[in-house]
Formats: structure tokens, C-alpha cells, sequence
């Protein structure tokens, strides 16, 4: 009768496994960062950007704790300048409906209220 256990692979086989093959590659957020440069805030898409070219280049020398560590940072980097970028664009929004506009016509027209009619 045998008594060996088939559903537990040997113990060097489970070595082998773990030492030949490469965990998955982090996301980049390279398209993210981009984007956040281009549309919304150009600091922080630029810094995010930067983390995520370190992606790339901390996965291809095998340091894979460093990739995900890149990872995150520019993941941070560009939702919270997004998140800066659309908070900048209700606040310059609200401040040019409740007004902004008007005072920029009646400069622009040479209203009274204009302070370059003194």
C-alpha cells in the first residue's frame, strides 16, 4: 500500500516554482499620470509620472517589493492630483458664475466699476 501523499507536490518542486517564475508586473499608472500632467495638475502628474517610469525599471532587475512600492506611490501621486485638478475646476467654477464674470465684463467694457477709471 503506498502511503505517499500525490496531492502535496515535493518540496524542491515547490522551490523551484517560486524561485523561476516572476509575480505579476504592478500597474504603472502611466496613462493616469499623463493624463493628470497634461489635463489637471501638472506637479503631481509629473511626479507620478516619474514613480511610474520606476515601475518598469525596478521590475526588470527583479526588485518586485520595489515595482509595487513604485506602484503605489503613483497611483497616490495621480488620483489625489486629479483629485486636486477637479476640486481647482469647481472652485474656479463657482467663482466665476457667482460673479467673476461681471466684474471681468465691466473691467473689460470700461464700466464705473472698473479700477482702472479712477
Amino acid at each position: 500500500m503506498d502511503t505517499h501523499n500525490t496531492t502535496q507536490p515535493p518540496a524542491f518542486v515547490e522551490e523551484n516554482i517560486k524561485t523561476n517564475f516572476r509575480p505579476l508586473k504592478p500597474n504603472t499608472w502611466l496613462w493616469q499620470a499623463i493624463v493628470v500632467m497634461l489635463c489637471c495638475n501638472t506637479p503631481f502628474g509629473i511626479v507620478a509620472l516619474v514613480y511610474s517610469a520606476r515601475v518598469n525599471s525596478a521590475y526588470s532587475v527583479g526588485d518586485y517589493e520595489g515595482a509595487e512600492r513604485f506602484s503605489r506611490r503613483a497611483k497616490i501621486w495621480a488620483l489625489t492630483g486629479l483629485a486636486v485638478g477637479i476640486a481647482y475646476a469647481i472652485y474656479a467654477a463657482i467663482i466665476l458664475t457667482k460673479g467673476g464674470l461681471v466684474d471681468l465684463g465691466s473691467i473689460l467694457d470700461g464700466g464705473a466699476a472698473s479700477p482702472y477709471n479712477l
